[in-house]
């Protein structure tokens, strides 16, 4: 399978850096699987989107998470264990993106329900190709639960 092989995938990125965002979005456009790609920039927001809050009612479940884990007011941490306390996001897939260099935090976002962590790069280029890999397996290898 290849990346033209994708399933059609809704994906929710949460991520208060706009640079950041940014590029997330052109590897969705490049790759050009999901049907569409909704961002939101802060754990307040990400909370009433998965609970089709105000702005965000009608909007249906994302089939996968991308998600920052330093966001404002809110570590991404927290937001994962309040993500999986809602009902039916028990098993939403959860991808952290992380810059982190601390074992112990990596390992607990996985204690707390992350299905990956994504490493943040040095460069822009190793960032998309990460994301790419990451987009190619959540839309083409992975089967995920409805």
């Amino acid at each position: 399978m290849s990346l033209k092989d994708l399933k059609r995938r809704h994906v929710l990125l949460i991520e208060d850096n706009e640079a950041d965002a940014m590029l997330t979005r052109l590897v969705h456009d490049e790759v050009k699987h999901c049907s569409w790609l909704e961002v939101v920039s802060s754990g307040a927001e990400a909370l009433a989107y998965l609970s089709s809050q105000a702005k965000f009612a009608g909007r249906g479940r994302p089939d996968f998470v991308l998600m920052d884990m330093s966001l404002p007011a809110q570590s991404g941490l927290e937001l994962i264990r309040e993500i999986r306390a809602m009902p039916g996001c028990q098993f939403l897939p959860i991808i952290m993106i992380s810059g982190s260099e601390n074992p112990a935090e990596l390992r607990h976002a996985y204690e707390l329900g992350a299905n990956c962590v994504l490493k943040k790069s040095s460069t822009w280029e190793e960032y998309f190709h990460k994301l790419e890999i990451c987009y190619e397996f959540w839309c083409v290898v992975a089967e995920l639960p409805n």
